[in-house]
């Protein structure tokens, strides 16, 4: 999990340094690898463990966009409001 964290983390920074990330308090570098847990939590997961209890794989990959479209920006507006 914190391999993930760390990996995540490298994203993240990129949007915080990114025009766009300029008001995500939540990408300091005290809080950056926090808010990639929350982001692998809330965006990841889901459909991870959708694959871990057998749903088919055919359906999760129909469901990515849809998932990545509405959970992203979820994030992202918590991260400007946190």
């Amino acid at each position: 999990m914190e391999r993930g964290a760390q990996n995540a983390a490298v994203v993240l920074r990129e949007v915080a340094q990114s025009k766009q990330g300029n008001a995500h308090l939540a990408f300091s570098p005290e809080r950056l690898i926090k808010a990639s847990q929350f982001f692998l939590d809330l965006v990841v997961g889901p459909l991870l463990m959708g694959a871990v209890f057998g749903e088919d794989p055919k359906l999760l990959r129909a469901q990515i966009r849809a998932h990545v479209a509405e959970s992203v920006p979820f994030f992202l507006a918590a991260c400007r409001n946190g």
